[in-house]
């Protein structure tokens, strides 16, 4: 079984979900400034997996199936 982390998410608003592991979140100040706010910690076990955990709680988030494509 893959080890689960948590991953910071947010949903912009375009429906596109982004995905930062919880490390640079925090190097990058999130958790100290007001941009960081609008992003929500999950468990995942990948970035991919987070992203998909992302578009199930956002209301407005594009499926994954269909942001994955843009990859």
């Amino acid at each position: 079984m893959k080890r689960r982390e948590i991953y910071m998410v947010h949903c912009n608003c375009g429906g596109s979900v982004f995905v930062k592991t919880l490390d640079f979140f925090q190097s990058q100040g999130g958790f100290r400034n007001d941009w960081g706010v609008v992003w929500v910690p999950v468990m995942a076990t990948s970035i991919e997996d987070a992203r998909r955990r992302g578009c199930e709680i956002f209301p407005d988030a594009r499926p994954f199936e269909e942001q994955a494509k843009e990859w």
